[in-house]
């Protein structure tokens, strides 16, 4: 496949989700990431690198995941913004909690969501950490493995 299908690809997946980019876009005005950009940049950079196989459903849980980490709105407030319920299954489950602190906290988290089985959930969280590859506090090396393992043929 050319860039050229690649990028009438992504277009076309952008324009279907545009209203959940705007949405995530006005929960997180004003935050800034660990690099410095709009908040919700991030989050588009998450839904990028999920895999060309990944449903709407994964795609828009990839665009909100930022807005339960940061306190920039509660599962009740994205149903009341129309939001799926399957897509605040995903968010439920990648999102940190605040008893999730510190390493050791943080891989029990991924060991959690993989032993939910929950292939969505898997991917999301995933791309969320390839996102965050080169974080200057945090290595994912080990919890990128322990997804990648469970999104693998064969488990779930």
């Amino acid at each position: 496949m050319g860039d050229d299908d690649q990028y009438i690809r992504e277009q076309i997946t952008r324009s279907r989700l545009r209203s959940t980019i705007e949405l995530a876009q006005r929960l997180m005005a004003g935050r800034k990431d660990w690099k410095g950009r709009d908040y919700y940049l991030h989050d588009i950079e998450v839904m990028e690198l999920l895999p060309p196989e990944a449903t709407d459903i994964e795609r828009k849980a990839a665009l909100l995941h930022s807005t339960l980490d940061t306190g920039a709105a509660t599962p009740q407030e994205l149903l009341a913004h129309g939001i799926e319920p399957q897509v605040i299954e995903i968010l439920m489950l990648v999102t940190n909690r605040p008893g999730v602190t510190g390493y050791a906290a943080y891989v029990q988290k991924c060991r959690d969501i993989v032993a939910s089985k929950n292939r969505s959930a898997m991917r999301v969280k995933l791309a969320d950490m390839l996102a965050n590859t080169g974080h200057p506090t945090n290595d994912y090396s080990e919890t990128i493995e322990l997804m990648r393992a469970g999104l693998r043929p064969g488990r779930g």
